[in-house]
């Protein structure tokens, strides 16, 4: 069976609430490392305002497919990419979602990317990196140095390592310069 997600009116308004919420806990929290990283949610705020004006239920379709959300078990079977061609076939030039595309194998993402999958959900991916690169700060002794204990020098490794994250990401999606 096909499991599908519509977005709402009502899902779009309550996604934008969480959304506020969270610029308001990066703005306490930010304020510590970096006053210019203070624009950040300002600018995820006006590029959802901006698609709250334009997206209408159904812009989008986040499809079941054999993702999962979260790390992979190693038991995984991989993508059904019968079933996204149906879906792609079905709901023409609609957008699709991958939620879970953290641990899918990069030629299974190029065929998905290929049957008109348009977004790709990695957080899980990003926060893996930041852990580890974070947990070798602190397991090297480096929040004992000087003062490696300052947030701004005690997470740097994980902001770094989501940055390159991010980047290799883009770059598999095809999506760079096309902001």
């Amino acid at each position: 069976m096909v499991l599908t997600t519509l977005l709402t009116p009502s899902s779009h308004k309550l996604f934008l609430f969480f959304l506020s919420f969270l610029s308001f806990f990066c703005i306490v929290v930010v304020m510590s490392v970096s006053p210019l990283l203070l624009l950040f949610p300002y600018l995820i705020a006006c590029c959802f305002h901006y698609l709250e004006q334009k997206a209408k239920p159904g812009d989008f379709l986040a499809a079941g497919i054999g993702n999962i959300h979260g790390v992979y078990p190693a038991n995984w079977e991989g993508l059904s990419f019968e079933t996204l061609e149906a879906i792609n076939k079905t709901v023409g030039e609609m957008p699709l979602v991958l939620h879970g595309g953290t641990g899918i194998p990069d030629d299974m993402i190029t065929k998905a990317i290929s049957l008109g999958v348009a977004k790709i959900n990695v957080n899980t991916e990003c926060q893996l990196v930041f852990a580890e690169a974070t947990r070798g700060y602190v397991e090297a002794g480096k929040d004992k140095q000087g003062k490696g204990f300052d947030p701004r020098k005690l997470l740097a490794p994980g902001v770094e390592a989501i940055k390159a994250k991010v980047k290799e990401k883009m770059e598999l999606f095809g999506s760079v310069n096309k902001a």
